[in-house]
């Protein structure tokens, strides 16, 4: 069968022609496909990142306690003047 494909290329160039604009066609289609897989990669490991670093902030700060108890929102005498 590949055999007769061949020889049916061969000896019809338009059909050449256009067997090769295909296969042009699907390299750059999947070339573009695998762009947009490396850009949606990098878009969740961005996202995710940054979802992990403030769920890292936030135990953080549970650990740490309330903000009364870090002095963090305490009044200064000087303040209340």
């Amino acid at each position: 069968m590949e055999d007769l494909e061949g020889k049916l290329l061969l000896a019809n160039p338009a059909l050449l022609l256009h067997a090769g604009v295909l296969a042009s066609v699907s390299r750059r289609l999947i070339e573009a496909q695998d762009q947009e897989r490396i850009r949606i990669s990098r878009e969740l490991h961005d996202d995710i990142g940054q979802r992990i670093a403030l769920l890292g902030i936030g135990l953080q700060e549970l650990q740490e306690g309330p903000l009364e108890s870090r002095g963090r929102n305490r009044r200064t005498p000087e303040a209340d003047r």
